[in-house]
């Protein structure tokens, strides 16, 4: 063993962190984030149904208040 190879070996270890510390933070977040959000349950259990009438009955309340507005403006 050579006085280089001898202090090379005697220096601190290579740690993991060391050696990728993004890939090492990249894996604490997804631990993080599993423990912060794995006891989420989703709202809904269905899709929500789509509702034409409440849709048509929000565009008529639109278009009369739209022209309401028209009109008083002129």
């Amino acid at each position: 063993m050579t006085a280089s190879n001898a202090a090379t070996s005697r220096s601190q270890p290579v740690t993991r962190a060391a050696r990728n510390p993004r890939k090492e933070v990249t894996k604490m977040i997804k631990k993080i984030q599993e423990m912060l959000f794995s006891g989420r349950k989703p709202v809904r259990d269905s899709p929500r149904k789509f509702n034409g009438e409440l849709l048509d009955g929000h565009r008529e309340d639109a278009y009369l208040l739209l022209h309401q507005q028209i009109r008083g403006l002129s």
